[in-house]
């Protein structure tokens, strides 16, 4: 019996484990960068698409909405936005593109949602999403960043 458990165990360790990626939204923040290049006032809603070996690009469609007393307003809708891999990184996609404006002085309740999928260098595609579905109270303020 314990020749079997040990066999079930090597054979466990040596079997390739399916690839996987994730979403991760960075802290939301008032972007300067928009400030300063725009003249904009917003809050910019940074995501990361990491996976566990090499992707070639990611395309996300992503929805970030303001929410009061009244219920939740969409303020962005993006349509499908690809993003190539980093050069850096070839794991990961990074998405800098997301913001909406904002009211300085002001803080705003924000959620967003971002699905889409993953194109793997083996040719794999995978399925991503991830939300923020607890209102994030965010001050449109430089100095709050």
């Amino acid at each position: 019996m314990a020749a079997v458990v040990a066999q079930f165990a090597i054979n466990q360790a040596t079997q390739p484990q399916e690839p996987t990626c994730e979403l991760t939204y960075e802290h939301p923040h008032y972007s300067t960068s928009l400030q300063e290049s725009l003249s904009e006032d917003a809050i910019k809603f940074n995501i990361i698409s990491k996976c566990t070996e090499n992707q070639t690009h990611t395309e996300l469609m992503v929805t970030i909405s303001t929410v009061s007393k009244g219920g939740q307003e969409i303020k962005f809708k993006s349509n499908l936005v690809q993003q190539d891999a980093s050069k850096k990184d070839r794991t990961e996609a990074h998405f800098l593109e997301f913001w909406v404006p904002c009211k300085r002085g002001k803080f705003m309740n924000y959620v967003s949602n971002a699905h889409g999928n993953v194109l793997l260098q083996s040719g794999k595609r995978i399925s991503v999403s991830n939300s923020i579905d607890k209102p994030l109270a965010i001050l449109c303020d430089p100095k709050a960043k």
